[in-house]
């Protein structure tokens, strides 16, 4: 018997990848849909799920993954990375800095 793909706000759910961000980059890559909750975390933040998102070519704005690809793909390469292993890194390392409200 097949297990029903659960469909959420960005499309199917892939629970499959939890705590594994590097294979839920490729494949969101693969199939340009989804999400994959609880992909990633940290124990300052928790869990943060990846999405496929979107991005508007000529402005250069949305959100998820695509918009991380589209904006800052080229950038990464020059990096010497793959999307798929600078995310994890950054998001492992990288500061985070919560913003002040402005209201």
């Amino acid at each position: 018997m097949n297990k029903k793909q659960s469909v959420g706000a960005f499309g199917p759910i892939y629970t499959q990848f939890k705590n594994k961000p590097r294979m839920a980059i490729i494949h969101l890559k693969k199939v340009k849909k989804g999400e994959c909750p609880e992909a990633l975390y940290r124990s300052d933040i928790g869990y943060v799920d990846i999405v496929w998102g979107e991005n508007d070519p000529v402005t250069n704005k949305g959100f998820g993954l695509k918009h991380i690809i589209e904006k800052h793909g080229k950038e990464i390469k020059e990096l010497g990375f793959e999307v798929e292993d600078f995310i994890p890194i950054v998001f492992e390392y990288g500061e985070f800095i919560k913003e002040k409200s402005t209201k």
